[in-house]
């Protein structure tokens, strides 16, 4: 009985977890995986800006050095395979990774 209490109190939609100081630093918290070394990680990002300053390019332009393993601005780059959803919208838009200027 007290563990569905438990766990009704858990499921609750105004629950928040606490926990100490302690256990806080006690906690080993492993590091975002680099996508490129000290410049960009793993996560969601939000790219914002004026209509028509380069914003798809310059995701394009990343995109190209990561799935080719190539250095970007000096940063060392991990290859990745380039998700469908990037290979879909720059199809869409138009580009091909050959006319960016990364390969050769």
């Amino acid at each position: 009985m007290a563990m569905c209490r438990k766990m009704d109190e858990i499921n609750a939609p105004g629950y928040l977890h606490m926990v100490s100081h302690n256990e806080l630093l006690d906690t080993p918290y492993v590091g975002k995986q680099a996508i490129i070394d000290d410049l960009l990680y793993t996560g969601a990002y939000i790219l914002a800006g004026a209509p028509k300053i380069g914003k798809s390019f310059l995701m394009a332009q990343i995109a190209c050095h990561v799935s080719t393993g190539q250095s970007l601005w000096g940063y060392n780059a991990r290859v990745r395979e380039m998700s469908s959803i990037w290979r879909w919208r720059m199809m869409k838009s138009g580009f091909r990774i050959e006319c960016i200027g990364c390969l050769g």
